[in-house]
Formats: C-alpha cells, sequence, structure tokens
C-alpha cells in the first residue's frame, strides 16, 4: 500500500488528534484530582500532562500544516515550534520547580507528608494507563505511516 506524502500526514494526523484528546483528558482528571487532593504527587502528574498536551497539541498543528502543504513544507516551521516547546517547558519547570522547593521547605517545617490518601494512586495509575494507551496508539501509527516519511 503506497501513500504519497501528504496521504500519509492525513492519516497520521487521525492518531494524533486522539493522543492529543487523551492528553487533554489526562490534565482534566489530574486537575480535578488536584483541587480535590493536595498531594506533590498530583502536582508533577499535573504540570507532565500539561507538557505533554502542549507538544501534542504543536506536533499536530505541524503535521496539519504540514499535510495541506505537501512537499513544499517550510521545514523552519519546525524551528519555531520547538523553540516554543522549550519555552513553555522551561516556564513550567521552573514554576514546578518554584512550588517543589516551597512544597520542600513546608515539609522540613511541619513534618507532614502530603501524600496520604489511597485514592491518588487511583488517580496517577490511571494515567499510566491512558498514558500506555496513547504510546501504543502512536506506535501503531508510526509503524503504519512513519516508517516511510
Amino acid at each position: 500500500m503506497s501513500f504519497g506524502l501528504s496521504e500519509r500526514l492525513i492519516k497520521a494526523r487521525r492518531a494524533f488528534i486522539t493522543s492529543a484528546l487523551l492528553s487533554l483528558a489526562g490534565v482534566v482528571v489530574e486537575g480535578l484530582a488536584l483541587t480535590v487532593f493536595s498531594s506533590i504527587i498530583l502536582l508533577t502528574d499535573f504540570f507532565h500532562w500539561t507538557l505533554d498536551t502542549i507538544v501534542e497539541f504543536m506536533m499536530l498543528f505541524s503535521i496539519y500544516y504540514a499535510s495541506r502543504v505537501g512537499k513544499k513544507f517550510p521545514w523552519s516551521i519546525l524551528i519555531v515550534e520547538f523553540s516554543t516547546s522549550l519555552l513553555v517547558m522551561i516556564i513550567l519547570l521552573a514554576f514546578y520547580g518554584w512550588v517543589a522547593l516551597d512544597y520542600v521547605n513546608n515539609l522540613t517545617v511541619t513534618y507532614e507528608v502530603s501524600t496520604t490518601d489511597p485514592w491518588i494512586s487511583l488517580v496517577t495509575i490511571s494515567g499510566g494507563f491512558t498514558t500506555f494507551t496513547a504510546f501504543l496508539l502512536q506506535r501503531r501509527n508510526y509503524t503504519r505511516y512513519g516508517s516511510r516519511f
């Protein structure tokens, strides 16, 4: 089965849409859980999902754009995309570092660990299954369309 570049990108885009929506669902679930249970583990998962979602939507935009212009795709757009992704990651990681340092500082003062509720494990495990599902989807997507780019 021989596909042209644009046709493969259009078909690959469907899997990226599903993967991006799974990541967005992860952000929502982790965010809701974070409002109920105050935990550094949930906060870490929330930042992880947020970074994944931002990067996946940016990749989705690139795939969409590349599928529209075909072989005339200006690859310099990837420089802008990756620079923007890197900037967003640095900002989010700096904010998370500030929150994590505040958590450690409070831990040394109060000697209380915030992770005491078993429901937090359920949220984290469901996030792991969601991530694994997205991985399987993307692996199948790459096997089907990516090795011939």
